[in-house]
């Protein structure tokens, strides 16, 4: 019987040293684009990336209505954007309230009272994000609007490196600064490509007032900053509170702000919608805003890294010129196109090419033997 356990232990260590020996001449893992991207821990690590990508189509379509609804021609006043936030995050928070309520979200509807601080700023900080980007809409194309927002990354950035004390790595910077410059030969400022001739512009998408091109650059900038501080609010509440606890601070604020503001602005009152296809964008943009905010409140917690967060608000810009095309007929030129690629190919290297400095480092275990532990006391 001793004789039958010892050969059958031999066994066992031969068959376990052949297994290990195997793994030691394994092929060398294919470190190719393509291999990572069919890779399954490739979805699972930048599976935050991916949701807030998602959540720019949403943001997109939601963008495209409130442009629709600012410059419907067939109405005789058109829809003021403090009106389309206020009804749309009134159908957002209803949703977040409804599927909170039903799912029994814990510590809903405001969250811990520890964290409850931090829900209000995000509420403010979003309002003046979104507001900004609305109000823009008024005198500027889509891709023009977007493309201001683009400036985030490079905010948030420099905000995560002072507040959250994050490394800004150079492949990150390099991202920044090259998808900004595709950024530009899409947008093709005045100042750098000379003026647009007259037969480019289309009054009935953009205005030709400099006055009123500057108040809406001014107010996206505004946006900026608050959509910037969304996001390093966001990353330091972490996963403490509910993705949509924070997306319901931020829609309760953003509408008792806008509805207070139409109350005391001169000039400005409520206006129901005139038309079935003013309705439906309505209803079309309260329900892209629920999954946006949501997708992307969602992503941004799960990702690491506030600033690979921000660097995929560029991907906005490819469904941006898609929509300007199929609604207004503004096909993109050669410089557009080289933009775009330019912009998705620095987003896909950031995503890619991996951090060293974010990699955390390996303990060396010690072995622990009997005679090292001190069993006296």
């Amino acid at each position: 019987m001793v004789e039958r356990s010892v050969d059958s232990d031999l066994e066992q260590f031969e068959i376990e040293n052949e297994e290990d020996f195997d793994k030691l001449i394994q092929k060398p893992q294919d470190t190719s684009i393509v291999s990572k991207i069919t890779n399954s821990d490739f979805f699972g690590n930048n599976l935050g990336l991916l949701l807030i990508v998602i959540s720019k189509v949403f943001n997109s379509v939601m963008i495209v209505c409130c442009k629709l609804l600012e410059m419907d021609p067939t109405v005789d006043r058109p829809i003021h954007a403090l009106e389309i936030l206020s009804v749309r995050m009134f159908l957002t928070y209803i949703c977040c309230y409804a599927y909170m309520h039903h799912f029994k979200t814990p510590d809903y509807p405001f969250g811990p009272k520890e964290w409850r601080l931090y829900g209000v700023m995000r509420g403010v900080f979003g309002f003046s994000g979104v507001f900004g980007m609305y109000f823009s809409l008024q005198y500027l194309t889509v891709p023009d609007a977007v493309v201001i927002t683009f400036l985030i990354p490079s905010v948030v950035g420099i905000l995560a490196r002072i507040f959250l004390h994050e490394r800004f790595t150079k492949i990150e910077a390099w991202g920044a600064l090259v998808s900004f410059l595709g950024v530009l030969l899409i947008a093709r400022p005045p100042f750098l490509f000379g003026e647009r001739s007259s037969d480019e512009s289309d009054h009935n998408v953009e205005t030709s007032d400099p006055a009123k091109r500057i108040l809406a650059v001014a107010a996206s900038l505004m946006g900026v900053v608050g959509a910037s501080s969304v996001t390093i609010v966001i990353k330091h509440i972490g996963k403490n509170v509910h993705p949509l606890i924070l997306v319901s601070y931020f829609s309760l604020i953003t509408f008792i702000i806008s509805t207070v503001s139409i109350i005391f602005t001169p000039g400005l009152g409520f206006h129901v919608p005139q038309t079935l296809h003013q309705w439906f964008l309505f209803i079309l943009i309260g329900i892209s805003g629920f999954f946006m905010q949501f997708l992307l409140t969602e992503g941004i917690q799960r990702e690491r890294k506030a600033s690979r967060s921000a660097l995929m608000f560029y991907t906005e810009i490819v469904f941006a010129i898609c929509w300007d095309y199929l609604i207004w007929k503004h096909a993109p030129n050669t410089l557009s196109w080289i933009g775009i690629s330019i912009i998705v190919t620095s987003a896909l290297t950031v995503v890619l090419v991996k951090d060293k400095g974010s990699e955390v480092p390996v303990v060396q275990e010690e072995p622990i033997f009997l005679d090292d532990i001190d069993i006296r006391n």
